[in-house]
């Protein structure tokens, strides 16, 4: 794809990310979702309001369940393909979900939450970071600098990535080889969702298996996988397995 068509692209993206109903097939597949979960009023569509572009967001919540320190793992997203709620996604509208996450991982500018939140400290602190995953990546690095709005979104979005290693548009441009061929795992009840497991998988092949692989990983790949231990260093909701082995434990006995 040349960098013209791609930034085309881009400009389409940007207003689908600002109401998905722009998204045709995302809007249909959702539709009863939104109405049943997310309490969107019937012709909600035809309305002209804020409480659209709250549609989105919410179908995330139901996908990957609460993240709140409070919560326990949401058992609806474990490895039994059959077990259904009330409360769940449809397959179709969650595939759909996943999808647009997918193509938004692109640009800090697909994410209008983010984009709204740190526009002050993209200016000021990532201006010189404009290719796919890096504006996002700087804003990682800097979290202890962030205003409390935008760290806030970041730390959000930071721990989708965690539970699915795609939505990482760094480490699927830098590692994408790799995963596909040593860390293609399967996940929970949707096909991208891997909890963690494609990072882990990463992590173990730079510290241990690529020392004498006939396929090494590249330095650049190494570079982005370090950068997400840093990170999960930072905060444990990074870490999903950490995160449900040890929650009870960390609230019990941890001090925020």
């Amino acid at each position: 794809m040349t960098n013209e068509c791609m930034n085309t692209v881009l400009e389409i993206q940007y207003f689908l990310a600002r109401d998905f109903r722009l998204d045709p097939k995302l809007y249909r597949t959702c539709k009863d979702d939104a109405e049943r979960l997310c309490h969107a009023s019937k012709n909600w569509h035809m309305k002209n309001d804020s409480d659209a572009r709250l549609v989105f967001p919410c179908l995330v919540r139901y996908l990957y369940g609460g993240d709140d320190d409070n919560d326990e793992p949401n058992t609806a997203l474990g490895d039994d393909a059959d077990r259904r709620h009330e409360d769940d996604l449809s397959d179709d509208c969650a595939d759909q979900v996943e999808r647009v996450l997918e193509q938004r991982a692109l640009s800090v500018r697909l994410h209008p939450e983010i984009e709204e939140a740190c526009r002050t400290d993209l200016v000021t602190l990532c201006v010189s970071h404009t290719k796919p995953g890096e504006e996002l990546r700087c804003l990682q690095n800097n979290l202890d600098d962030l205003v409390d709005e935008c760290r806030h979104e970041v730390e959000t979005y930071s721990r989708l990535e965690a539970r699915n290693t795609r939505l990482n548009s760094a480490v699927m441009l830098a590692c994408g080889n790799i995963v596909e061929k040593h860390c293609n795992v399967r996940g929970g009840r949707h096909k991208a969702m891997d909890d963690g497991k494609v990072m882990r998988c990463l992590i173990r092949y730079k510290t241990t298996d690529s020392r004498n692989a006939a396929d090494p990983m590249p330095k650049m790949c190494a570079d982005v996988v370090e950068h997400w231990q840093i990170l999960a260093m930072k905060d444990w909701h990074f870490s999903p397995a950490f995160r449900k082995a040890c929650q009870k434990d960390v609230r019990s006995n941890c001090d925020k």
